[in-house]
Protein backbone atom coordinates (compact mmCIF):
# COMPACT_ATOMS: atom_id res chain seq x y z
CA UNK A 1 0.00 0.00 0.00
CA UNK A 2 1.09 3.57 -0.62
CA UNK A 3 2.00 5.63 2.41
CA UNK A 4 0.23 8.86 3.37
CA UNK A 5 2.78 11.02 1.56
CA UNK A 6 1.93 9.51 -1.80
CA UNK A 7 -1.80 9.85 -1.18
CA UNK A 8 -1.29 13.45 -0.09
CA UNK A 9 0.58 14.21 -3.28
CA UNK A 10 -2.22 12.62 -5.27
CA UNK A 11 -4.74 14.82 -3.45
CA UNK A 12 -2.69 17.87 -4.42
CA UNK A 13 -2.48 16.61 -7.96
CA UNK A 14 -6.22 16.09 -8.15
CA UNK A 15 -7.00 19.44 -6.53
CA UNK A 16 -4.50 21.67 -8.28
CA UNK A 17 -3.95 20.00 -11.62
CA UNK A 18 -7.65 19.48 -12.23
CA UNK A 19 -6.80 16.28 -14.08
CA UNK A 20 -8.51 12.90 -13.78
CA UNK A 21 -6.36 10.73 -11.51
CA UNK A 22 -6.42 7.13 -10.26
CA UNK A 23 -4.42 5.69 -7.36
CA UNK A 24 -4.21 1.88 -7.24
CA UNK A 25 -2.18 -0.97 -5.79
CA UNK A 26 -2.75 -2.97 -8.95
CA UNK A 27 -5.72 -4.84 -7.45
CA UNK A 28 -7.86 -2.31 -5.64
CA UNK A 29 -8.71 1.29 -6.39
CA UNK A 30 -7.30 3.44 -3.57
CA UNK A 31 -8.44 6.88 -4.74
CA UNK A 32 -10.36 8.27 -7.68
CA UNK A 33 -10.84 11.88 -8.80
CA UNK A 34 -13.55 13.63 -10.73
CA UNK A 35 -14.61 13.20 -13.46
CA UNK A 36 -13.59 9.53 -13.19
CA UNK A 37 -15.46 8.95 -9.93
CA UNK A 38 -18.77 9.68 -11.59
CA UNK A 39 -18.24 6.79 -14.01
CA UNK A 40 -17.11 4.10 -11.58
CA UNK A 41 -19.28 0.99 -11.51
CA UNK A 42 -18.81 0.68 -7.76
CA UNK A 43 -19.98 3.45 -5.42
CA UNK A 44 -16.92 2.68 -3.31
CA UNK A 45 -13.88 4.63 -4.46
CA UNK A 46 -11.62 2.08 -2.77
CA UNK A 47 -13.23 -1.07 -4.18
CA UNK A 48 -11.89 -3.65 -6.64
CA UNK A 49 -10.01 -2.11 -9.56
CA UNK A 50 -12.06 -4.05 -12.11
CA UNK A 51 -15.16 -2.15 -11.02
CA UNK A 52 -13.45 1.05 -12.05
CA UNK A 53 -11.67 0.22 -15.28
CA UNK A 54 -13.26 -3.09 -16.22
CA UNK A 55 -12.04 -6.67 -15.81
CA UNK A 56 -9.90 -6.90 -18.94
CA UNK A 57 -8.12 -3.62 -18.24
CA UNK A 58 -7.64 -4.63 -14.59
CA UNK A 59 -6.13 -7.95 -15.71
CA UNK A 60 -3.76 -6.11 -18.07
CA UNK A 61 -2.67 -3.81 -15.27
CA UNK A 62 -2.15 -6.69 -12.84
CA UNK A 63 0.10 -8.51 -15.37
CA UNK A 64 2.04 -5.29 -15.99
CA UNK A 65 2.52 -4.78 -12.26
CA UNK A 66 3.81 -8.34 -11.93
CA UNK A 67 6.36 -7.78 -14.70
CA UNK A 68 7.53 -4.55 -13.12
CA UNK A 69 7.68 -6.16 -9.68
CA UNK A 70 9.74 -9.07 -11.00
CA UNK A 71 12.33 -6.61 -12.22
CA UNK A 72 12.32 -7.94 -15.79
CA UNK A 73 11.53 -4.46 -17.10
CA UNK A 74 11.20 -0.91 -15.85
CA UNK A 75 8.46 0.09 -18.30
CA UNK A 76 5.25 -1.47 -19.55
CA UNK A 77 2.67 -0.23 -22.00
CA UNK A 78 -1.00 -1.11 -21.78
CA UNK A 79 -3.13 -0.61 -24.88
CA UNK A 80 -6.92 -0.70 -24.71
CA UNK A 81 -9.57 0.18 -27.28
CA UNK A 82 -13.31 0.39 -27.55
CA UNK A 83 -14.96 1.33 -30.84
CA UNK A 84 -13.20 4.37 -32.26
CA UNK A 85 -11.54 5.24 -28.95
CA UNK A 86 -8.27 3.98 -27.57
CA UNK A 87 -5.82 4.68 -24.78
CA UNK A 88 -2.20 3.87 -24.10
CA UNK A 89 -0.96 3.88 -20.52
CA UNK A 90 2.80 3.92 -20.01
CA UNK A 91 3.78 2.49 -16.61
CA UNK A 92 7.27 3.19 -15.28
CA UNK A 93 8.99 1.79 -12.21
CA UNK A 94 10.83 4.17 -9.91
CA UNK A 95 13.01 3.68 -6.83
CA UNK A 96 11.04 2.61 -3.79
CA UNK A 97 8.92 0.18 -5.85
CA UNK A 98 6.64 3.01 -6.93
CA UNK A 99 5.00 2.71 -10.35
CA UNK A 100 3.69 5.83 -12.06
CA UNK A 101 1.87 6.06 -15.34
CA UNK A 102 0.44 8.58 -17.75
CA UNK A 103 -2.37 7.89 -20.19
CA UNK A 104 -2.02 9.79 -23.45
CA UNK A 105 -5.23 9.36 -25.42
CA UNK A 106 -8.84 10.41 -25.32
CA UNK A 107 -10.69 7.71 -23.33
CA UNK A 108 -10.17 4.92 -20.83
CA UNK A 109 -12.74 2.29 -21.87
CA UNK A 110 -13.71 -1.25 -20.95
CA UNK A 111 -13.77 -3.51 -24.00
CA UNK A 112 -16.52 -5.79 -22.73
CA UNK A 113 -19.10 -3.05 -22.64
CA UNK A 114 -19.66 -0.93 -19.63
CA UNK A 115 -17.66 1.83 -18.10
CA UNK A 116 -15.99 4.45 -20.29
CA UNK A 117 -14.15 7.46 -18.96
CA UNK A 118 -14.25 10.50 -21.27
CA UNK A 119 -10.85 12.18 -21.33
CA UNK A 120 -10.03 15.61 -22.81
CA UNK A 121 -8.11 15.26 -26.04
CA UNK A 122 -5.29 17.76 -26.19
CA UNK A 123 -2.08 16.11 -27.38
CA UNK A 124 0.73 15.96 -26.67
CA UNK A 125 0.05 16.78 -22.99
CA UNK A 126 -1.02 13.65 -21.03
CA UNK A 127 -4.35 14.19 -19.34
CA UNK A 128 -4.55 11.14 -17.06
CA UNK A 129 -2.36 10.60 -14.01
CA UNK A 130 -2.05 7.05 -12.68
CA UNK A 131 0.02 6.09 -9.63
CA UNK A 132 0.43 2.63 -8.21
CA UNK A 133 1.88 0.88 -5.15
CA UNK A 134 5.10 1.94 -3.50
CA UNK A 135 6.66 3.58 -0.49
CA UNK A 136 7.31 7.12 -1.73
CA UNK A 137 5.48 9.92 -3.49
CA UNK A 138 8.43 11.15 -5.58
CA UNK A 139 6.85 10.67 -9.05
CA UNK A 140 3.64 12.24 -7.80
CA UNK A 141 5.75 15.11 -6.54
CA UNK A 142 7.22 15.38 -10.04
CA UNK A 143 3.72 15.63 -11.49
CA UNK A 144 2.87 18.23 -8.87
CA UNK A 145 6.01 20.30 -9.51
CA UNK A 146 5.54 20.02 -13.26
CA UNK A 147 2.02 21.34 -12.93
CA UNK A 148 3.18 24.09 -10.59
CA UNK A 149 5.83 25.12 -13.09
CA UNK A 150 3.19 25.36 -15.80
CA UNK A 151 0.97 27.45 -13.56
CA UNK A 152 3.87 29.70 -12.61
CA UNK A 153 4.75 30.04 -16.27
CA UNK A 154 1.19 30.98 -17.12
CA UNK A 155 1.07 33.58 -14.35
CA UNK A 156 4.39 35.05 -15.48
CA UNK A 157 3.25 35.06 -19.11
CA UNK A 158 -0.04 36.70 -18.15
CA UNK A 159 1.74 39.40 -16.16
CA UNK A 160 4.26 40.05 -18.94
CA UNK A 161 1.68 39.71 -21.74
CA UNK A 162 3.77 36.95 -23.29
CA UNK A 163 3.11 33.57 -24.89
CA UNK A 164 4.87 31.28 -27.31
CA UNK A 165 4.49 28.32 -29.60
CA UNK A 166 7.14 25.71 -30.38
CA UNK A 167 7.24 23.60 -33.53
CA UNK A 168 9.23 20.37 -33.20
CA UNK A 169 10.33 19.54 -36.76
CA UNK A 170 11.32 15.93 -35.99
CA UNK A 171 8.16 14.98 -34.11
CA UNK A 172 5.90 17.29 -36.13
CA UNK A 173 4.38 18.51 -32.87
CA UNK A 174 3.02 21.93 -32.01
CA UNK A 175 3.38 22.91 -28.34
CA UNK A 176 1.56 25.97 -27.03
CA UNK A 177 2.53 27.81 -23.88
CA UNK A 178 -0.29 28.01 -21.30
CA UNK A 179 -1.16 31.66 -21.97
CA UNK A 180 -1.25 31.55 -25.77
CA UNK A 181 -4.98 30.84 -26.33
CA UNK A 182 -5.94 33.59 -23.89
CA UNK A 183 -3.44 36.09 -25.29
CA UNK A 184 -4.53 35.58 -28.92
CA UNK A 185 -8.22 35.17 -28.09
CA UNK A 186 -8.31 31.57 -29.35
CA UNK A 187 -10.76 28.90 -28.30
CA UNK A 188 -8.89 27.02 -25.52
CA UNK A 189 -10.40 23.74 -26.70
CA UNK A 190 -9.31 24.31 -30.28
CA UNK A 191 -6.54 22.04 -31.48
CA UNK A 192 -3.69 23.88 -33.23
CA UNK A 193 -1.97 21.66 -35.79
CA UNK A 194 0.44 24.17 -37.28
CA UNK A 195 1.84 27.65 -37.19
CA UNK A 196 -0.30 28.61 -40.18
CA UNK A 197 -3.42 28.54 -38.02
CA UNK A 198 -1.89 31.02 -35.59
CA UNK A 199 -0.67 33.39 -38.30
CA UNK A 200 -4.06 33.34 -40.04
CA UNK A 201 -5.58 35.02 -36.97
CA UNK A 202 -3.74 38.24 -37.80
CA UNK A 203 -4.65 40.86 -40.40
CA UNK A 204 -4.11 39.85 -44.02
CA UNK A 205 -0.89 41.72 -44.75
CA UNK A 206 0.57 40.92 -41.32
CA UNK A 207 -0.37 37.25 -41.71
CA UNK A 208 1.62 37.10 -44.94
CA UNK A 209 4.58 38.92 -43.38
CA UNK A 210 4.60 36.51 -40.45
CA UNK A 211 4.83 33.52 -42.77
CA UNK A 212 7.65 35.17 -44.72
CA UNK A 213 9.60 35.99 -41.55
CA UNK A 214 9.16 32.45 -40.24
CA UNK A 215 10.62 31.10 -43.48
CA UNK A 216 13.43 33.66 -43.33
CA UNK A 217 14.28 32.61 -39.78
CA UNK A 218 14.34 28.97 -40.88
CA UNK A 219 16.76 29.71 -43.73
CA UNK A 220 18.98 32.14 -41.81
CA UNK A 221 22.49 31.12 -40.68
CA UNK A 222 23.04 29.89 -37.14
CA UNK A 223 24.54 33.20 -35.95
CA UNK A 224 21.61 35.21 -37.28
CA UNK A 225 20.06 37.32 -34.49
CA UNK A 226 16.46 36.81 -33.42
CA UNK A 227 14.11 38.35 -35.92
CA UNK A 228 11.23 40.53 -34.72
CA UNK A 229 8.17 41.94 -36.43
CA UNK A 230 5.19 44.05 -35.36
CA UNK A 231 1.75 42.73 -36.25
CA UNK A 232 -1.86 43.60 -35.50
CA UNK A 233 -4.59 41.24 -34.34
CA UNK A 234 -8.20 42.39 -34.92
CA UNK A 235 -10.98 41.47 -32.52
CA UNK A 236 -14.67 41.01 -33.18
CA UNK A 237 -15.49 44.05 -31.01
CA UNK A 238 -13.47 46.30 -33.31
CA UNK A 239 -10.39 46.59 -31.08
CA UNK A 240 -6.96 46.04 -32.58
CA UNK A 241 -4.17 44.59 -30.46
CA UNK A 242 -0.52 45.10 -31.29
CA UNK A 243 2.07 42.35 -30.97
CA UNK A 244 5.82 42.16 -31.22
CA UNK A 245 6.60 38.69 -32.54
CA UNK A 246 10.06 37.13 -32.36
CA UNK A 247 11.33 34.05 -34.20
CA UNK A 248 14.03 31.72 -32.91
CA UNK A 249 15.34 28.57 -34.57
CA UNK A 250 16.73 25.73 -32.45
CA UNK A 251 19.59 23.83 -34.08
CA UNK A 252 21.43 20.60 -33.33
CA UNK A 253 25.20 20.20 -33.05
CA UNK A 254 25.48 20.09 -36.85
CA UNK A 255 23.67 23.39 -37.20
CA UNK A 256 20.55 21.80 -38.65
CA UNK A 257 17.21 23.36 -37.66
CA UNK A 258 15.25 21.10 -35.31
CA UNK A 259 12.58 23.46 -34.00
CA UNK A 260 11.02 26.89 -34.34
CA UNK A 261 9.89 28.99 -31.38
CA UNK A 262 7.62 31.96 -32.02
CA UNK A 263 7.25 34.36 -29.10
CA UNK A 264 4.24 36.67 -28.96
CA UNK A 265 4.51 39.85 -26.87
CA UNK A 266 1.30 41.87 -26.59
CA UNK A 267 2.32 45.55 -26.87
CA UNK A 268 -1.02 47.33 -27.25
CA UNK A 269 -0.70 49.63 -24.23
CA UNK A 270 2.90 50.50 -25.10
CA UNK A 271 2.06 51.20 -28.74
CA UNK A 272 -0.88 53.39 -27.72
CA UNK A 273 1.35 55.22 -25.27
CA UNK A 274 3.96 55.73 -27.99
CA UNK A 275 1.25 57.01 -30.32
CA UNK A 276 0.11 59.41 -27.60
CA UNK A 277 3.66 60.68 -27.17
CA UNK A 278 3.99 61.16 -30.92
CA UNK A 279 0.66 62.98 -30.92
CA UNK A 280 1.91 65.37 -28.25
CA UNK A 281 5.30 65.82 -29.89
CA UNK A 282 4.27 66.24 -33.51
CA UNK A 283 0.61 67.29 -33.64
CA UNK A 284 -1.36 70.33 -32.59
CA UNK A 285 -3.76 69.41 -29.80
CA UNK A 286 -6.54 71.82 -30.82
CA UNK A 287 -6.79 71.04 -34.53
CA UNK A 288 -5.06 67.61 -34.70
CA UNK A 289 -2.99 68.94 -37.60
CA UNK A 290 0.78 68.53 -37.70
CA UNK A 291 2.61 71.09 -35.57
CA UNK A 292 5.58 73.28 -36.51
CA UNK A 293 8.10 70.56 -35.59
CA UNK A 294 6.55 67.93 -37.82
CA UNK A 295 5.95 70.46 -40.61
CA UNK A 296 9.66 71.36 -40.67
CA UNK A 297 10.74 67.70 -40.55
CA UNK A 298 8.45 66.65 -43.41
CA UNK A 299 9.52 69.65 -45.50
CA UNK A 300 13.19 68.72 -45.07
CA UNK A 301 12.50 65.05 -45.89
CA UNK A 302 10.52 65.96 -49.02
CA UNK A 303 13.21 68.34 -50.29
CA UNK A 304 15.87 65.62 -49.81
CA UNK A 305 13.76 63.00 -51.58
CA UNK A 306 12.95 65.20 -54.56
CA UNK A 307 16.48 66.54 -54.93
CA UNK A 308 17.51 63.16 -56.38
CA UNK A 309 15.45 63.78 -59.51
CA UNK A 310 15.59 67.60 -59.25
CA UNK A 311 11.81 67.64 -58.97
CA UNK A 312 10.00 70.78 -57.90
CA UNK A 313 8.29 71.27 -54.57
CA UNK A 314 5.67 73.79 -53.48
CA UNK A 315 4.99 75.13 -50.01
CA UNK A 316 2.16 77.42 -48.89
CA UNK A 317 1.61 79.64 -45.86
CA UNK A 318 -1.92 80.60 -44.79
CA UNK A 319 -3.26 83.29 -42.48
CA UNK A 320 -6.89 83.66 -41.37
CA UNK A 321 -8.43 87.03 -42.23
CA UNK A 322 -10.29 88.75 -39.42
CA UNK A 323 -9.50 86.13 -36.82
CA UNK A 324 -8.52 88.71 -34.19
CA UNK A 325 -11.97 90.31 -34.34
CA UNK A 326 -13.59 86.87 -33.83
CA UNK A 327 -11.64 86.46 -30.59
CA UNK A 328 -12.29 90.05 -29.48
CA UNK A 329 -16.04 90.00 -30.16
CA UNK A 330 -17.05 86.39 -29.57
CA UNK A 331 -14.32 85.15 -27.22
CA UNK A 332 -11.49 82.65 -27.49
CA UNK A 333 -13.77 79.63 -27.21
CA UNK A 334 -15.51 80.69 -30.42
CA UNK A 335 -12.09 81.38 -31.94
CA UNK A 336 -10.98 77.83 -31.13
CA UNK A 337 -14.04 76.41 -32.88
CA UNK A 338 -13.25 78.54 -35.96
CA UNK A 339 -9.72 77.11 -35.99
CA UNK A 340 -11.03 73.56 -35.72
CA UNK A 341 -13.50 74.06 -38.59
CA UNK A 342 -10.77 75.74 -40.63
CA UNK A 343 -8.47 72.73 -40.07
CA UNK A 344 -11.14 70.25 -41.17
CA UNK A 345 -11.92 72.29 -44.30
CA UNK A 346 -8.23 72.60 -45.13
CA UNK A 347 -7.63 68.87 -44.79
CA UNK A 348 -10.68 68.10 -46.91
CA UNK A 349 -9.58 70.47 -49.68
CA UNK A 350 -6.03 69.17 -50.04
CA UNK A 351 -4.89 65.92 -51.58
CA UNK A 352 -3.81 63.00 -49.43
CA UNK A 353 -0.09 63.44 -50.07
CA UNK A 354 -0.16 67.10 -48.95
CA UNK A 355 0.65 67.88 -45.31
CA UNK A 356 -1.29 70.69 -43.58
CA UNK A 357 0.07 72.03 -40.28
CA UNK A 358 -0.73 74.64 -37.67
CA UNK A 359 2.50 76.58 -37.15
CA UNK A 360 1.18 79.47 -35.05
CA UNK A 361 -1.97 80.97 -33.52
CA UNK A 362 -3.93 81.48 -36.75
CA UNK A 363 -1.04 80.64 -39.10
CA UNK A 364 -0.95 77.45 -41.10
CA UNK A 365 1.46 75.86 -43.55
CA UNK A 366 1.11 73.19 -46.21
CA UNK A 367 3.78 71.03 -47.84
CA UNK A 368 2.21 70.73 -51.29
CA UNK A 369 3.70 67.38 -52.32
CA UNK A 370 0.98 66.96 -54.95
CA UNK A 371 2.11 70.07 -56.81
CA UNK A 372 5.15 70.20 -59.11
CA UNK A 373 4.11 73.08 -61.35
CA UNK A 374 3.04 76.66 -60.73
CA UNK A 375 -0.36 75.94 -62.24
CA UNK A 376 -0.98 73.00 -59.87
CA UNK A 377 0.08 75.04 -56.85
CA UNK A 378 -2.05 78.05 -57.83
CA UNK A 379 -5.12 75.85 -58.44
CA UNK A 380 -4.76 74.10 -55.07
CA UNK A 381 -4.30 77.34 -53.15
CA UNK A 382 -7.28 78.94 -54.91
CA UNK A 383 -9.48 75.98 -53.90
CA UNK A 384 -8.47 76.61 -50.30
CA UNK A 385 -9.32 80.33 -50.59
CA UNK A 386 -12.72 79.55 -52.14
CA UNK A 387 -13.54 76.95 -49.48
CA UNK A 388 -12.65 79.25 -46.61
CA UNK A 389 -14.75 82.08 -48.07
CA UNK A 390 -17.84 80.09 -47.08
CA UNK A 391 -19.44 81.32 -43.81
CA UNK A 392 -18.60 79.64 -40.51
CA UNK A 393 -21.84 78.72 -38.71
CA UNK A 394 -21.14 77.94 -35.05
CA UNK A 395 -23.84 77.49 -32.39
CA UNK A 396 -26.29 79.52 -34.45
CA UNK A 397 -23.79 82.33 -35.08
CA UNK A 398 -22.61 83.06 -38.63
CA UNK A 399 -19.05 84.33 -38.99
CA UNK A 400 -16.99 85.38 -41.98
CA UNK A 401 -13.29 84.53 -41.75
CA UNK A 402 -11.53 84.12 -45.06
CA UNK A 403 -7.91 83.18 -45.68
CA UNK A 404 -4.90 84.65 -47.46
CA UNK A 405 -2.42 82.25 -49.05
CA UNK A 406 1.14 82.79 -50.18
CA UNK A 407 3.02 80.01 -51.92
CA UNK A 408 6.42 79.33 -53.43
CA UNK A 409 7.64 76.61 -55.78
CA UNK A 410 11.16 75.74 -56.86
CA UNK A 411 13.29 72.71 -57.83
CA UNK A 412 14.20 70.88 -54.65
CA UNK A 413 17.83 70.47 -55.73
CA UNK A 414 18.37 74.25 -55.74
CA UNK A 415 16.25 75.14 -52.69
CA UNK A 416 16.37 74.87 -48.95
CA UNK A 417 13.45 74.83 -46.54
CA UNK A 418 14.39 78.30 -45.28
CA UNK A 419 14.42 79.72 -48.82
CA UNK A 420 11.05 78.22 -49.73
CA UNK A 421 9.42 79.41 -46.51
CA UNK A 422 10.93 82.88 -46.84
CA UNK A 423 9.56 83.22 -50.39
CA UNK A 424 6.14 81.90 -49.36
CA UNK A 425 6.11 84.35 -46.43
CA UNK A 426 6.90 87.28 -48.74
CA UNK A 427 4.04 86.16 -51.00
CA UNK A 428 1.67 85.92 -48.01
CA UNK A 429 2.70 89.41 -46.83
CA UNK A 430 1.99 90.82 -50.30
CA UNK A 431 -1.34 89.01 -50.33
CA UNK A 432 -2.40 90.56 -47.00
CA UNK A 433 -1.40 94.04 -48.24
CA UNK A 434 -3.33 93.69 -51.46
CA UNK A 435 -6.85 92.88 -50.35
CA UNK A 436 -6.69 89.60 -48.40
CA UNK A 437 -8.92 86.62 -49.24
CA UNK A 438 -6.71 85.71 -52.17
CA UNK A 439 -3.59 83.75 -53.13
CA UNK A 440 -0.29 84.99 -54.54
CA UNK A 441 2.79 83.02 -55.59
CA UNK A 442 6.33 84.16 -54.89
CA UNK A 443 7.03 84.20 -58.63
CA UNK A 444 4.39 86.96 -59.01
CA UNK A 445 6.01 89.44 -56.63
CA UNK A 446 8.05 91.19 -59.31
CA UNK A 447 4.87 91.70 -61.33
CA UNK A 448 2.81 93.31 -58.57
CA UNK A 449 5.64 95.46 -57.21
CA UNK A 450 6.43 96.31 -53.60
CA UNK A 451 3.91 99.11 -53.01
CA UNK A 452 0.49 98.41 -51.45
CA UNK A 453 -2.48 98.28 -53.77
CA UNK A 454 -0.58 97.62 -57.00
CA UNK A 455 -2.03 94.17 -57.63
Amino acid sequence: MLDCRAIDWLALLITDCNRPALLTDGVSCLALSEPLAGFAESPETRGPLEHVIGRQNADRMARAMEELGAGSTNECRIDSSCGQHSIMVVLQKFPGNLVSGMAISGMFPEESGGTQFPMPHQPPTPRFALSCSGETGVPLRCHRLHDLSLRMLQRAETLARLASVYIDFAEQEVCLSPNLPLLLGLDPTRRIDGIEELFSAFCGADSRRLRERAQLAFEAPADWPRDRIDAQLPHRDGRVEHFEIAFHIDRNDRGEPVGLQVIFHEMTEQRLAEAGIRQLAFFDQLTSLANRTRFAAVLDETIAARAVGNRSLAVALLDLDGFKSVNDIHGHQMGDKVLQIFARRLTGTLKQQDLPARIGGDEFGVVLSSCETVEEARATCQRVVDRMAEPFVIDGTTLDAGVSVGYAIAPAATSTADELLANADRALYACKRNGKGRTIGAHELDLIGDEPGLA
